[in-house]
């Protein structure tokens, strides 16, 4: 700190603005850090991952130009890729669902950009799905093992893989059920009732606890019990 406030003193105006330039930049560097530090460990891999996809859809010769480029050029070309790569999965996403709803969906998204639009993009997505999964639900026609199967093929064609994962992880843990897992004859239940399967699990949770605490306790009285016994014979 102390030679960054000497170097500002002996500094040009245009050095001086220079300076604080390059220092805001290492700042928000140290906070993107921070940031990316503080996620957890499968989300830091997940983030490489995606990265290092994005940079081998570059042919080779971009690469090299983009190693070639000054930091600041290179941060920037990065951000246009994540952008484009961005607008590309909405478009796919979009282009997935059938035409009518896919012009709805359309309309919702004007003037929305970047994390907001896929943000939109994705409820949208996911109602749909959840819908569609209703409607299977409430078909009488179909037998448990054609329920089963066309709730799979549903999830599989509209939701990406990372997607999916997401729905099982918050299901298992009572956050959000998973799309079409309710039983046939009851739609809905599954689908619209998170909160109540995240009480369930919460007052199984608190059972399970009160019971290893008792557990705990008696196991705990018992061996205290046998010590008592031991020293007992030990006086004897």
């Amino acid at each position: 700190r102390e030679l960054y406030e000497e170097k500002l003193r002996n500094a040009s105006p245009d050095e001086r603005a220079k300076l604080k330039q390059r220092a805001k930049r290492l700042e928000q560097r140290n906070k993107k850090r921070k940031r990316f530090q503080g996620q957890s460990e499968e989300r830091r891999q997940r983030l490489r991952k995606a990265f290092k996809k994005l940079l081998g859809q570059l042919t080779p010769d971009e690469r090299q130009a983009l190693r070639q480029l000054p930091p600041e050029q290179r941060r920037q070309r990065i951000q246009g890729l994540i952008k484009e790569n961005r607008r590309q999965f909405v478009a796919r996403r979009l282009n997935d669902l059938p035409p009518d709803v896919r012009r709805q969906l359309e309309e919702r998204l004007q003037g929305l950009e970047g994390k907001q639009r896929l943000r939109a993009t994705r409820k949208a997505v996911m109602d749909y799905v959840r819908r569609e999964g209703q409607r299977i639900q409430r078909d009488e026609s179909l037998t448990p093992e054609q329920r089963r199967e066309k709730l799979k093929a549903l999830r599989n064609r509209y939701l990406p893989q990372r997607w999916r994962q997401e729905l099982a992880r918050k299901a298992a843990k009572g956050k959000r059920p998973a799309v079409g897992k309710g039983k046939p004859g009851k739609p809905g239940k599954a689908d619209g009732k998170a909160g109540k399967a995240g009480e369930s699990d919460q007052a199984e949770r608190a059972r399970r606890l009160k019971e290893r605490r008792q557990r705990e306790l008696r196991e705990r009285r018992q061996q205290e019990l046998r010590e008592r016994r031991q020293r007992r014979r030990g006086t004897r």
